[in-house]
């Protein structure tokens, strides 16, 4: 058996079911259908904890004087962990999504277009509330389909609504990714820096900054998103979970030829991948 972990079938096996894992993410995150998606969802936190318990580790993320195999090992098992986590995560945004499309049904429900259709069971009650409306029932009723069609109604999105911006589902976000970015990936950067503080203490402080300052970004975006306004909050996470998709189409590629063939000690290309990207994304959430 060890020796087989160290055969090409290992690698074909590991690289082939890790490349599942991703695929089975974005899939999972582009279908709307509810069946296919709770399917994808388990099957992917299957595969991730299949992977964690028996990942050999070909190859390190780098390659450093004296690291101990054991190191590479924790690291991308601990990766694989953060994985099946987040399909956890998409299996709660999947069940959060259908009980919003329950309620928008009912909210619906009876609503004829206007609030002066409006009844209530008591006959004063109606006429209360009527007259607290008055002049303002076109405001109201769009206060309403801004409601209904982005799940939130607040003066920031109903201006946005006027200026003629979709604001479809503008009132909900996802957090699986956002979650994945800020908080997993954040623990996982601290521990590689420390790692590759211990075995390169010859690098110089630009190799260091460029691991350090995506940390800083992820701090300074959980920042903004604690003292943002709810529909502020939805945007930025929605915007999260787009770069996050694009980076992961980048990255991962990289990380497979990584594990393939293995890395040098220099300076690894996905530094200054997550620099840019952090910085793109905490320039959009200062918008």
């Amino acid at each position: 058996m060890a020796c087989w972990k160290h055969s090409w079938r290992h690698r074909v096996v590991g690289l082939v079911a890790l490349c599942m894992v991703v695929a089975i993410a974005g899939a999972s995150a582009a279908l709307q259908h509810n069946g296919s998606r709770m399917a994808l969802n388990w099957l992917g936190a299957f595969v991730s904890g299949f992977l964690a318990i028996h990942w050999y580790p070909i190859h390190g993320a780098l390659e450093l004087p004296g690291k101990l195999d054991d190191l590479n090992l924790v690291e991308q098992r601990l990766l694989l962990l953060i994985a099946a986590s987040f399909f956890y995560l998409m299996e709660v945004d999947r069940v959060n999504g259908q009980s919003r499309a329950e309620e928008a049904m009912q909210l619906r429900r009876g609503f004829r277009g206007s609030i002066a259709h409006a009844t209530c069971s008591k006959l004063d009650d109606a006429e209360r509330i009527h007259a607290e409306i008055g002049a303002q029932t076109e405001d109201v009723d769009y206060a309403i389909q801004v409601l209904l069609t982005a799940g939130m109604s607040t003066p920031t999105l109903r201006d946005v609504a006027r200026a003629g911006v979709g604001i479809l589902d503008a009132g909900h976000a996802e957090i699986a990714v956002p979650f994945l970015a800020l908080v997993p990936f954040t623990a996982m950067s601290i521990f590689s820096f420390c790692i590759n503080f211990e075995y390169l203490p010859q690098a110089t402080w630009v190799y260091y900054m460029l691991q350090v300052y995506p940390i800083l970004c992820r701090v300074a975006l959980l920042i903004v998103i604690s003292r943002s306004a709810a529909d502020e909050r939805c945007f930025i996470m929605k915007m999260m979970t787009k770069l996050v998709a694009i980076y992961l189409a980048v990255i991962c590629p990289i990380l497979v030829q990584w594990e393939w063939y293995g890395s040098s000690g220099q300076l690894p290309d996905q530094a200054l991948i997550d620099a840019f990207f952090y910085t793109a994304m905490c320039c959009f959430s200062f918008l």
